[in-house]
């Protein structure tokens, strides 16, 4: 058994075992779990700070500052920190986009963050998704279980909150004035009982679904527009004549210029190379995704691939070998952290009873000792406890802070 411990200074050390005596390690005899947990520090210092606050997001503001502070005034480097958090796919882009917005490099374990999550890949799902719904609507009015009424056959394939995100995404579109400008309805025939004009957001929404209405536009305005629109037109009637999912987004993807503005940023390199670098292996993660998919389950429709993305709770593998950029925070849940030290640890979302869990788990069942005729005592090379074998080599590190 490990009695010393080689990363904790003596302070951290002891407020570690301050929790730990807290959690209890069923079947093992009691000066067992002594020896186990009274640990001996091999150097002095290290310090723990806790803070409380009213609302999450006056916590994440100061996360951000501890982190600031840590790098500008003690000379701590970016990739010397970390912030553990306990649920991913939950937590991760909220506390991501907070520190990046505060000016803080952040590098996040693409196995931490599902693939939905990755601000490339939204667009592309969203866009996929309006082409294929409007393609399976289309299908069940063609076979005669939809709608039989001519409003169905006249109604717009897109809804205009869909319009209206691809509209202003600026990874869809190489500037913002690629839409037309939305205008509010008139009202000044209102009182005389002439009908009102439909508003902005529906004719802009019109003119996504059926592009050649924005030909006698200004093409300063509605070229952009217009490209869009063309766009989720192909990808339907590729769709419509039995195309994959794989396929409608590679035409989503690589018929704009948005491959070739990633390409030209991820080589001019600084924060938006390593930016534009992410973006591309989360699209690629994207496609090797939606191939894997096609491969198993043999053309289910993108619809089905949609759900399986929605219902995915970790990255695709291709993410998860990526290595960990030099000059960055790293984020990641705290199971991540097995076995990985950093100068200052900050622990954001503590919460007492809640997490860390103090409970005392697997006293009923005690799994480990169901055999193949049911309860049996171990043999004695298999009596040595994993949570033993987990805290003997993956120790705190030198410094943490704990915010809740």
């Amino acid at each position: 058994m490990l009695r010393t411990s080689r990363r904790s200074g003596a302070a951290l050390l002891e407020a570690t075992r301050r929790v730990t005596r807290r959690m209890p390690l069923p079947r093992l005899p009691a000066e067992k779990v002594r020896a186990h947990r009274e640990l001996t520090p091999d150097r002095e210092g290290g310090r723990v700070e806790a803070y409380t606050y009213p609302t999450s997001g006056t916590e994440l503001e100061n996360i951000a500052d501890i982190l600031r502070r840590a790098h500008l005034e003690d000379g701590v480097p970016w990739n010397e920190m970390a912030v553990l958090v306990r649920a991913g796919a939950r937590t991760l882009p909220t506390v991501r986009r907070a520190l990046t917005s505060a000016g803080v490099p952040v590098d996040v374990d693409g196995n931490d963050l599902p693939l939905r999550h990755e601000p490339a890949v939204a667009p592309l799902l969203t866009a996929l998704r309006a082409v294929a719904t409007a393609e399976a609507g289309e299908g069940t009015a063609e076979t005669g279980e939809g709608d039989d009424t001519g409003d169905a056959a006249d109604a717009c394939w897109l809804d205009t909150e869909t319009a209206l995100t691809l509209l202003t995404s600026p990874r869809r579109h190489g500037h913002r004035r690629s839409a037309p400008p939305r205008t509010g309805p008139a009202r000044g025939g209102a009182g005389r009982g002439q009908p009102l004009p439909p508003p902005s957001d529906e004719l802009l929404t019109r003119a996504l679904a059926e592009p050649e209405r924005l030909a006698v536009h200004d093409p300063v305005y509605a070229r952009g527009a217009q490209r869009l629109g063309d766009l989720l037109r192909r990808a339907r009637a590729g769709l419509s004549a039995g195309g994959t999912a794989e396929e409608a987004l590679w035409g989503l993807w690589n018929d704009t210029d948005w491959p070739r503005r990633l390409e030209r940023s991820a080589r001019r390199g600084g924060a938006a190379g390593r930016n534009a670098d992410r973006d591309l292996d989360a699209v690629c993660a994207l496609f090797a995704t939606a191939a894997r998919a096609e491969e198993r389950t043999g053309g289910r429709g993108a619809l089905n691939f949609l759900e399986e993305i929605e219902a995915q709770d970790i990255a695709a593998d291709t993410l998860t070998r990526r290595a960990a950029r030099p000059d960055a925070v790293r984020l990641m849940t705290a199971h991540r952290a097995k076995g990985l030290e950093w100068s200052l640890v900050v622990v954001a979302g503590v919460q007492e009873g809640l997490w860390p869990d103090l409970r005392r788990r697997g006293s009923l069942l005690e799994a480990d000792r169901i055999g193949r005729d049911g309860l049996a005592e171990p043999s004695p090379p298999a009596r040595c406890s994993p949570r033993n074998d987990a805290c003997s080599t993956s120790r705190p590190p030198a410094r943490g802070n704990a915010s809740w």
